[in-house]
């Protein structure tokens, strides 16, 4: 009994402690089961991504010494941890006042599409800085699909990640909220998989950089049963806008698309992306193949 605590029970918690910080509760307990996860290696899978990162962060820590940014990142990334270990997330890494986490890995997971949108929510909602400053508005963008998920690098050292064009749409669905005025952005696929209680708005089919074939964008607003902005109505004339502009009526799509920003007091981001591309494309149906995509040049 001994000799069986010394080597295996200590041993375990040992390992418990060293990824306590970093990893979820479920994949300590399948590193502690199983030494061959901390062999070289990886396998594909299907599960979702989330990327995730503070909006205007720039700005902010330009006005804040190099120990308070610290301990405001600090804070700040123990709360979102929370939220992702509570949906059995899999935190992967942080990357400046990024959050890259994956579901669905190492422990495998049928829902993992849902709780990765739930914990998207939840990463949306505005963090309170506790210096007294000004909220930090956390920006996220979820995508679902194959990934080469496992512990990669070299013989000397290697972290437990995922790779593939999975995780790159990922990052781009986060960086397209700069252009679309959204917080929080999910592919047609992770929607696909969800259980139905996530409430969303359509945006659209859009190409992203790097990417040949377009994505459909759905914006996360809430939960079912929960109220949203924009609401269901205002939901509904978007769109039919959209319709419009698919269309290619882009007269009505342009009236339309004003009602929206206007019930949402005058400031809707989609909204205004749409009317700036119906300005650029004028008044008439182009020629040729029109699909209603948009075209998106910047990363």
């Amino acid at each position: 009994m001994v000799w069986y605590y010394l080597t295996t029970v200590r041993e375990r918690e040992k390992i418990r402690r060293a990824f306590s910080f970093y990893l979820s509760p479920e994949m300590i307990r399948k590193i502690q089961e199983s030494s061959e996860t901390l062999q070289l290696g990886g396998e594909e899978i299907i599960g979702t991504a989330v990327f995730s990162d503070i909006k205007g962060f720039t700005s902010i820590a330009e006005q804040m010494t190099a120990t308070q940014t610290a301990a405001m990142l600090n804070a700040y990334f123990s709360e979102i941890t929370s939220k992702l270990f509570e949906t059995g997330g899999t935190l992967i890494k942080y990357i400046g006042d990024a959050v890259f986490a994956i579901w669905g890995a190492p422990v495998h997971m049928d829902d993992h599409a849902t709780l990765a949108c739930r914990a998207a929510l939840a990463m949306g909602q505005a963090y309170r800085r506790s210096d007294g400053g000004s909220e930090l508005i956390t920006r996220v963008g979820v995508h679902t699909g194959s990934m080469l998920v496992g512990n990669l690098g070299s013989s000397q050292r290697f972290d437990y990640t995922a790779i593939g064009d999975t995780i790159n749409l990922a990052a781009r669905l986060e960086s397209l909220n700069k252009s679309t005025g959204t917080q929080m952005l999910a592919s047609g696929e992770t929607i696909a998989q969800t259980d139905g209680q996530i409430v969303t708005r359509y945006l659209g089919r859009a190409r992203v950089v790097g990417r040949a074939d377009p994505v459909e964008l759905h914006e996360l607003l809430g939960l079912k049963g929960e109220p949203t902005r924009p609401d269901a109505a205002t939901i509904a004339v978007f769109e039919q806008a959209l319709a419009e502009f698919t269309g290619g009526r882009f007269r009505e799509a342009a009236i339309a698309f004003q009602e929206v920003r206007e019930r949402c007091g005058g400031e809707d981001g989609p909204s205004e992306l749409y009317l700036q591309a119906i300005e650029q494309l004028g008044t008439a149906p182009p020629t040729g193949d029109w699909d209603g995509v948009i075209n998106f040049t910047k990363k």
